[in-house]
């Protein structure tokens, strides 16, 4: 039996919020000593939403139900994480830009 003959409703929709490697307080020292350098999270703020379909099902009671279910989705994500350092004075930053 599936999931969804068991009454289970998957919904596969999902935000990033942020995804970054090395130190936060980094960022900040690195744009203020390297202006010309732009540090991003090109995955920031990206998302997928599952489509919604329109289903008509029968309970076992036998009444029907309308109801907006969401469809398959797939997701696949390659990324590349670049080490950079930056040298400040005798100290180095370290980053890491995403592709």
């Amino acid at each position: 039996m599936t999931m969804e003959m068991e009454g289970f409703q998957l919904d596969n929709s999902f935000t990033i919020n942020h995804l970054s490697f090395g130190y936060k307080a980094n960022f900040k020292a690195i744009k203020e000593r390297f202006p010309g350098t732009d540090v991003q999270h090109p995955l920031d703020g990206f998302e997928r939403q599952s489509e919604k379909i329109d289903v008509t099902r029968t309970n076992s009671d036998g009444t029907v139900v309308k109801e907006k279910r969401a469809t398959r989705m797939q997701s696949a994500f390659f990324i590349s994480a670049v080490p950079s350092v930056f040298q400040n004075g005798i100290s180095g930053l370290f980053d890491y830009e995403i592709f």
